[in-house]
């Protein structure tokens, strides 16, 4: 039987007992008041924020900014300073962004820069509970590049990943972690990922530093895609430089051939091919990594009805 929209699915016994604090300190609260609200799974807090939207807490009025993209917490200190005062009480506003686990990192870094560098203003301005959600980089993120607005926090909540099968099939869609697959077909232009990864530089966490090798991957497919391959070259020789900076290898290995691809489409075989026997192909061999090795085949194959060996 299908469980109604308006039907909560459970979070835990953790995620319900931390829910309720949080639903408790807003009630409670006054003034300017920062939450952080974290998760692996990305629909715990989809389901915290539908709860939050539904509920009934006395004084607070419940609001949303709910980003379709990342790029949307781009202009969130506007979004919130256009917020108009509430009839009576205070805002919940609570800020969540859909989006590839590495995007949203990277964009949420920037827009935790801008609201540490207006913190004053936005306490100033908006007397009312900012709950901001995402992974839990996004703590280690405001830790780390927005000292002061974290220096005023309310609580960190990390819900646990587990959630208890109550409600069956609605259980079963309720299993959502970050992910970075991207399709072809989803890529945005390559100054987008370029300019995300930019905003991770500055984090020397080697988790936040691989987000950075994957965006500037991500650029290089998005500028090879649409022809320009300097730049695609330029994004993926840094993406491999940090990669092996942070000790990986099968990342830097990847980034390599792709540079080996942009090699074929400029029509240089032979170096293409040199690279590929000798330095992708054993590496992946010799890590039993059967699906890269897969891939580098496929661009030998491309290259040998005009370079044999």
């Amino acid at each position: 039987m299908a469980v109604p929209e308006t039907m909560p699915i459970g979070l835990g016994e953790e995620g319900e007992s931390l829910f309720e604090l949080l639903r408790a300190a807003l009630e409670a609260g006054e003034g300017f008041e920062l939450f952080f609200v974290c998760s692996v799974n990305r629909n715990m807090l989809r389901e915290i924020q539908r709860r939050l939207e539904l509920g009934v807490i006395p004084g607070i009025t419940p609001h949303v900014i709910g980003c379709a993209h990342p790029q949307e917490l781009g202009h969130l200190l506007e979004d919130i300073l256009a917020l108009p005062r509430p009839q009576e009480g205070r805002y919940a506003l609570c800020v969540r962004s859909d989006g590839k686990e590495d995007e949203v990192l990277a964009a949420w870094t920037q827009a935790l820069i801008l609201l540490n560098e207006q913190r004053n203003r936005l306490i100033g301005s908006f007397p009312s509970a900012l709950v901001l959600m995402g992974p839990p980089a996004l703590v280690i993120a405001a830790q780390n590049r927005a000292p002061d607005l974290w220096s005023v926090r309310s609580s960190v909540l990390v819900v646990p990943e587990v959630l208890p099968p109550v409600f069956g099939e609605r259980y079963q869609a309720s299993s959502a972690p970050w992910d970075n697959s991207v399709a072809a077909h989803e890529l945005r232009d390559g100054e987008y990922y370029w300019d995300l990864a930019q905003a991770l530089e500055g984090n020397r966490r080697k988790a936040e530093q691989i987000s950075r090798a994957n965006l500037l991957s991500r650029a290089a497919d998005a500028w090879s895609m649409r022809g320009d391959l300097d730049k695609a070259q330029g994004a993926l020789e840094e993406s491999e430089r940090v990669y092996r900076s942070q000790g990986d290898e099968n990342g830097a290995h990847r980034a390599v051939r792709e540079i080996c691809r942009l090699h074929i489409l400029r029509g240089d075989t032979t170096l293409a091919l040199e690279i590929l026997r000798n330095q992708v192909l054993p590496f992946f061999a010799a890590s039993e990594n059967e699906y890269e090795c897969a891939e580098a085949f496929d661009l030998i194959a491309d290259i040998l009805p005009a370079k044999p060996w």
